[in-house]
């Protein structure tokens, strides 16, 4: 079970990393830009939890 956590860490992590980057283009809406801000607040808060 504590492999499956870090497996599910690391992708959730992996993710917020993904969007972090998307919010540096420029060709994205700032709106949008805005909803993937709060989606990685969250991932971050849900790594905090499962580590």
């Amino acid at each position: 079970m504590e492999e499956l956590q870090e497996e599910i860490a690391l992708l959730l992590e992996s993710t917020a990393n993904m969007l972090r980057g998307m919010t540096l283009d420029p060709a994205i809406p700032q709106h949008a830009k805005s909803a993937m801000s709060e989606k990685i607040r969250l991932l971050e808060e849900m790594v905090e939890r499962l580590v």
